[in-house]
Formats: structure tokens, sequence, C-alpha cells
């Protein structure tokens, strides 16, 4: 699993933050079976910290490459926090911070009187209150460590999960009853969505190749399905990348492979797992 952490330049004035960004780079360090943290082509990304412009470029970012976040407020999201902040903040800022924690996968908060106050007002129905082990003595570090891991590994599966719900309504939503072909487009649509977060699993092509050497579908069909979806330039693109590194020959492809500027883009954003 690879994590980016995140936290504002902003916060280096806060001891306990920064105490806390070190507890939890620790905790991730002891366990480099697990997780790796990366700056490049995460798995999901965690912020930490709100009502900070730098923190809410990063989630709408993320948001809009489609790569899943965890949001730790710090603090930042109780009664007297938000009536603090917004009576120091311009309007059009306090309507930046919900989209922040609306558009976040998950919530991270410190205490309970958080938690209620996020969902009272309806921002984000994914609230896990997970203690700051520096202010508290109900959770040690390791165990606190512990349950970010398990919300990540959550949090990750849940949105791979509803990617691919999402890709089945838009294959449903052709009408037809080719359930072979909608399973090998599922995975050009799949790669579509990797190549979009820019970070695609070699893995992934490589599942797509074992698909298109044993499985017997209509080129036809397919090649249908992919221009009603308007996905079939992207796919020669990707059998141009296939036939250069993994040894696709053409009589698997089922469409011709395109070499353009793009399909040198598609290759770049390719990295093993």
């Amino acid at each position: 699993m690879k994590v980016q952490l995140f936290i504002s330049p902003k916060q280096n004035h806060s001891k306990m933050k920064m105490k806390y960004l070190a507890m939890i780079r620790e905790v991730m360090s002891n366990r480099e079976a697990d997780i790796e943290l990366t700056e490049q082509f995460p798995d999901i990304i965690h912020v930490l910290g709100i009502w900070d412009l730098q923190a809410t470029q990063q989630i709408t970012s993320a948001h809009n490459l489609n790569i899943p976040t965890i949001l730790s407020t710090m603090g930042g999201m109780t009664p007297w926090q938000i009536s603090h902040s917004r009576s120091l903040a311009a309007h059009n800022d306090w309507v930046k911070q919900k989209k922040t924690v609306q558009q976040s996968s998950a919530v991270i908060v410190w205490g309970n009187t958080e938690r209620m106050e996020i969902e009272k007002r309806r921002l984000n129905e994914q609230v896990h209150l997970i203690p700051n082990a520096l202010i508290t003595s109900s959770i040690s570090p390791i165990k606190m460590g512990d349950q970010i891991i398990r919300l990540y590994d959550e949090i990750i599966k849940r949105h791979d999960l509803q990617i691919h719900a999402n890709i089945d309504k838009e294959l449903n939503a052709l009408g037809e009853n080719n359930e072979i072909e909608k399973q090998v487009c599922h995975q050009f649509l799949y790669l579509q969505y990797q190549f979009h977060r820019q970070n695609i699993h070699s893995q992934t092509i490589e599942q797509l190749k074992q698909t298109l050497l044993t499985v017997e579908y209509n080129e036809d069909i397919l090649k249908s399905m992919l221009e009603q979806l308007h996905q079939n330039l992207f796919a020669s693109r990707l059998m141009q990348l296939m036939a250069e590194d993994y040894n696709l020959t053409q009589g698997f492809m089922p469409l011709d492979p395109l070499e353009d500027k793009l399909s040198k883009q598609l290759k770049a954003f390719v990295h093993s797992t």
C-alpha cells in the first residue's frame, strides 16, 4: 500500500501537530511490509489539517484525479473552532472548508465532539474517531497507527469496489447482453481509470493481456462497445503500449495500435506494483 502524507508548511508552527505527523511516520516506517510512504503515485493520500488553502487544494486535486483521501481535521472541526475560524475568514473560505470535508473519502477526528459536529452538519458519512496518542492515554501510538492503517485499507478497498461498480453501471447502460465482451471491456475501462489517475499498474495490463490471449470474444462487439463509450482511441493506444512492452502480437489485438503523443504519455504513467 502506497501512502502519501501531506501537511501544509503553515502547520509547522504547531509543535503538537508536527509531533503527531512524526508519530504517524514512525509507525508507518515500522510497517514497511505493509506501507510505503511516497510522494508520487499513492494509493491513498492522508491530508493533515484543515482551514488551510494548501490542504484544500490537495484534497480537491486528489478528488479530481479519483484518488481516495483521508482528512485528519486535527481538532479543526469542533463547534468552537468552527465559530472562531468562521469569524476570522470570509464566507467563501467556510464554503471551501465544507467542500474539503465533503470531498474527502473519510475523515479522522480526535474526539467525539468533533465527530458529532461533522455528522450533525452532514458533511461526510465516513467519520472515524481515532484518538491522538499524544494527548490521551486511552490509546497507544502503535494502536493508533494500526487503526489508521486499517482505515487506509478499508477506504482503498471501498473506493476500488465503487470504481468497478461505476464501470459495470456504464456497461449495463449499453443495454446489451454480451457478458463476455462486457468483461473484456471492463478491463479496458479500469485501465482508463488508472490512466486518469496517472498511475497505471503493470499488473493490470498483464491481466488484460492474459484475457486477450485466452478468452474467446467477438471483436466487432467489443469494438462497438468501446466506440459507444468513446474509449476506442484509448484502447488503440493501449494496444501500441502492449505491443512495445508486453509482447502482445497484432493477431490478439481487438483494435489496431495507435502511436502518437498520448500513447507515449500512456507509457509514462505505467508503474510496477
